[in-house]
């Protein structure tokens, strides 16, 4: 058994001896063998027509949509369909609503201003919309006065 296990280890040895030397590397250069693999590898593949071979693949390859081409009249039609939103129209003292007043020492007007819920307290001198400003309040009106020209305007209640 003594023996055997010897003739083992030693063949054990010897094979890996032999292995080491079999496979040592050479002399080799590697700058000359890579060109070598490059220059083959490009040989190969350099005369395939890429695109065309990828346009065969449904998985690759979406055709491009056609663009729309309109004639000139149908152009001009979609150009006026195409109308520019009209400006809104400037914001008058009549736009508010006279709502209430409030009589006694300080004399106030309740407005509904355009587009809001909450009604606005206004006492004379205030204003909502430049340049007209609240000058007089009377039981069932109120009288604006516009700053700029001195015109007066007389806005009812609930009107």
């Amino acid at each position: 058994m003594n023996k055997l296990s010897i003739f083992c280890v030693a063949l054990l040895v010897l094979g890996g001896l032999g292995g080491y030397i079999t496979n040592q590397a050479k002399d080799i250069n590697v700058g000359e063998y890579s060109a070598k693999v490059d220059s083959a590898s490009n040989d190969a593949f350099i005369n395939i027509d890429w695109k065309a071979t990828l346009e065969q693949v449904d998985a690759y390859y979406v055709a491009p949509k056609k663009k729309n081409t309109l004639t000139e009249q149908q152009r001009l039609e979609r150009e006026k369909r195409k109308k520019p939103k009209p400006k809104p129209k400037p914001k008058v003292i009549e736009d508010a609503r006279l709502i209430g007043v409030v009589l006694g020492s300080t004399p106030e007007a309740l407005i509904l201003l355009p587009k809001q819920n909450n009604t606005t307290r206004l006492k004379i001198g205030d204003s909502w919309l430049t340049p007209w400003q609240l000058s007089e309040v009377q039981s069932d009106r109120v009288i604006w006065v516009n700053t700029q020209t001195g015109t007066n305007k007389i806005q009812k209640l609930f009107k």
